[in-house]
Formats: structure tokens, sequence, C-alpha cells
């Protein structure tokens, strides 16, 4: 009987991990839906005060922080709800931003790249990144000078689009 206690105390102790670690899973799920919900509200604020080009939505502005794959949601979204669009996200996240820049396939048939518009970002915030022509991804280092970098982006995008 004295063998089986330190076994028997073992499978609880598994049992109280496994517990611990599902609550985390859900905490974890629950701060992603909350951050995906935050980058959205903020992306629709973004769309209603979007520039226009002609037919073409100039989106450009900062979003909370955020995974990724979030991100990429709401530059697919707002790409969904433009028809025609320019998007630059930044994401500020400590001592470095992220940029998720993409265009709908007419902007980018008629000559404009993602990866272009990273360039012209980070030329700002300290850094730059890669991509599709559609999509590109980057980051850069002087999150301080986001609100310079958007109204640099915004106004380049709209002289390159011909506003």
């Amino acid at each position: 009987a004295a063998a089986q206690r330190p076994l028997l105390r073992r499978q609880g102790l598994h049992a109280d991990i496994e517990r611990m670690q599902a609550k985390v899973r859900d905490h974890q799920k629950a701060q992603a839906a909350e951050e995906a919900a935050a980058v959205i509200d903020v992306a629709k604020q973004l769309l209603a005060d979007a520039a226009s080009a002609g037919d073409t939505r100039v989106i450009v502005g900062e979003v909370p922080q955020a995974p990724t794959e979030k991100l990429r949601e709401a530059v697919d979204w707002l790409r969904q709800k433009s028809g025609s669009a320019a998007v630059l996200l930044f994401s500020p996240s400590g001592a470095k931003v992220t940029l998720l820049a993409a265009l709908t396939k007419d902007v980018v048939d008629g000559g404009l790249s993602a990866k272009a518009i990273l360039g012209e970002a980070g030329k700002i915030v300290g850094g730059g990144g890669g991509g599709r022509p559609e999509l590109a991804q980057g980051g850069g280092k002087k999150p301080e000078k986001v609100g310079e970098a958007t109204e640099h982006v915004r106004a380049w995008l709209l002289e390159q689009l011909g506003a």
C-alpha cells in the first residue's frame, strides 16, 4: 500500500498539471480573440477614415499589438471591404514595430508592390521587409516614428496612385 501512494500522488500531480495547462490554453485563446477584435475595431476606423485615389482606398495606420496572423486577417478584411485598396498597418510592440503591407490585385497590376510600401515605411521606422507584390511583412526599430511614417506613406501612396 505504501508503494502505491507515490504513484497515486504522481497521477494526482499529472491531473493538476493537465488542468493548469488547459486553463492556460483557454486564457491564451481568449487573449488572442481580444487582440483580434481590437485590431479589427481599429481597422474599421482606419477604413472609415481612409483617403481615396479614384476607386482605390489608401488605408494606412497604427493598430494594437497582435500576432502576425491577426494582422493578416485584418489586412485581408480591409482588402475585401474596399474592393480596391493599398493597406499598410503598423503594430508597435516595445522597441519594435511590425509592418504589414497589402494591395488588391488591381493595384498590383497597376505597377505598385507591397514591398515598395515597406521600403518607404522602413526609411522612417528603421527597417524594411519583404514578401510578394500583393502582401509583404517587415519590421522596424523606431516605433516612436510610426506617426511620421503613417503620414509619409499615406502621401506617397496617394501620389503613386495619381490622386
